[in-house]
């Protein structure tokens, strides 16, 4: 299992690791990579950052929390930036992605909250902390 501290940075990384899991819950935090200083070039990504990661740490345990680096701005801001075609399709970042993985793939996608909606403490619990999945 990936640790919350472990951070993917490709698509192809990411869907390894999901055919890896088998049947789970998990909940995918996108968001623009970290400058050498700590802080991601993407301004709404650090005002989200805090309070996402607090909540992911009161998570059901039976939850699987990923997070994922998108790429820098020039990577992120490009039409064919590999999370923004395929399977991911995200239009906007922060995105918390909220699927139900089976046999190693992608059975449904429960949620998907964008930018503002990653700040919601509402958005956050239902998906985190309730049994909202169920």
């Amino acid at each position: 299992m990936a640790s919350a501290s472990e951070i993917f940075s490709s698509v192809k990384e990411l869907e390894t690791h999901l055919t890896s899991l088998g049947t789970k819950d998990v909940v995918i935090y996108f968001y623009g990579s970290s400058l050498e200083t700590g802080v991601s070039w993407c301004s709404d990504c650090d005002a989200s950052k805090n309070i996402i990661l607090s909540t992911s740490e009161k998570r059901r345990s039976s939850l699987e929390f990923i997070r994922c680096e998108v790429g820098g701005r020039d990577s992120w801001i490009d039409p064919k930036n590999e999370f923004r075609t395929g399977v991911f399709s995200l239009n906007s970042i922060p995105t918390l992605l909220a699927l139900r993985i089976s046999g190693g793939q992608m059975k449904q996608q429960l949620h998907k909250f964008e930018e503002d909606e990653c700040l919601n403490e509402t958005n956050l619990s239902n998906v985190f902390i309730s049994q909202w999945f169920d």
